[in-house]
C-alpha cells in the first residue's frame, strides 16, 4: 500500500500547519510592538488555515484507498471443472433476457460495480453470475446475479478477455480496473497482484468437481416475473418486441477462462 502521507504536497501542508502554530506561540509568549503582533497574527492565521485542511484532506484520501483484501472489481476465474456449468444454461434465453431487463430496472440502469449510469444506453448493462465455490462440500453456489457494464464484465472475465480483445482494449480495461477500485491513488502493480491471486485460487479450485446450487437464480427469476408483472407464457411475445440482448451477453456466462 502506498504511503500517501510521504508526498511533497502533504509535507507542505504539514509544515504550514505547524508553522501556524509556532507563530501563535511566538505571539503569545513574547512582547512585541503592535505592528509586528498584527502581522504575525494575520500570517499565522492564514498559514494555519491553509495547512490544516491539507492534512485533513490527505487523511481522508488515505482512508479512501481500499484494503487490498477487498476491492469491488477484480478478475474471477471459474475452475475448469465447472466450465459451462451455470444458471444461465439451466434456463431459456427468454428467461435470461427477462432477468437482465429486471436487473437493469431494479438498479436504475446503474452498474453495481462502477456505479456508472447507463440509462441512455441500457444495452451496455449485462447480467453476471457471482459464484462461491465450497471446496469442503464440493458445491458451486450461486450467490447473486449482478447488473454490470460491459467493461466491468470484461475485467471479471479477464482470462477470456485476454484471448478475445486486442492490446488497446485491454489497456482500456486496465484503466477501468484502476478507476473503479482506486479512484484516488493505487498501490503499485495492483492488477498484477489480483490476477496472481485469481490464478492461485483457480489452481486450488481445479482439484474438485462441483455440484450446482442455483436456488438464488430461481428466486431472482421469480422476482423478475413478479416485478415485470407478466406471466411466463407471455415472455416469447414480449421479447419479440424488446431489444434483444447482445450475443456477447448471452454467451458471457458460459464461463471459460484461460491465461
Amino acid at each position: 500500500m502506498v504511503d500517501i502521507l510521504k508526498g511533497p504536497f502533504v509535507k507542505s501542508g504539514d509544515r504550514a500547519y505547524f508553522v501556524g502554530l509556532l507563530l501563535f506561540f511566538f505571539l503569545a509568549f513574547h512582547f512585541l510592538d503592535d505592528f509586528l503582533a498584527v502581522f504575525l497574527l494575520i500570517a499565522g492565521t492564514a498559514v494555519y488555515h491553509w495547512g490544516k485542511p491539507v492534512l485533513e484532506r490527505h487523511k481522508q484520501v488515505k482512508e479512501a484507498v481500499p484494503n487490498s483484501d477487498y476491492i469491488p472489481l477484480k478478475p474471477q476465474l471459474i475452475p475448469r471443472t465447472a466450465w459451462g456449468q451455470n444458471f444461465r444454461s439451466e434456463i431459456s434465453d427468454v428467461q435470461w433476457s427477462r432477468i437482465t431487463h429486471y436487473l437493469r430496472q431494479k438498479n436504475n440502469y446503474t452498474c453495481q460495480l462502477c456505479n456508472r449510469n447507463y440509462k441512455k444506453e441500457p444495452e451496455s448493462l449485462q447480467a453476471h453470475e457471482k459464484w462461491e465455490f465450497d471446496r469442503e462440500n464440493k458445491k458451486q453456489i450461486l450467490e447473486d446475479i449482478l447488473c454490470v457494464c460491459e467493461k466491468c464484465h470484461h475485467v471479471i472475465h479477464w482470462g477470456r478477455s485476454c484471448i478475445t480483445f486486442d492490446n488497446a482494449y485491454l489497456n482500456e480495461l486496465k484503466d477501468h480496473f484502476y478507476k473503479v477500485n482506486y479512484p484516488v491513488v493505487a498501490p503499485k502493480n495492483a492488477l498484477n497482484k489480483v490476477i496472481k491471486e485469481a490464478k492461485d485460487n483457480f489452481d486450488k479450485l481445479n482439484m474438485y468437481n462441483y455440484s450446482l446450487s442455483v436456488d438464488k437464480g430461481y428466486k431472482i427469476l421469480a422476482d423478475a416475473n413478479e416485478a415485470l408483472n407478466k406471466p411466463q407464457d407471455e415472455m416469447d411475445e414480449e421479447n419479440k418486441n424488446e431489444e434483444d440482448l447482445s450475443e456477447e451477453d448471452l454467451i458471457m456466462e458460459d464461463q471459460t477462462e484461460e491465461f
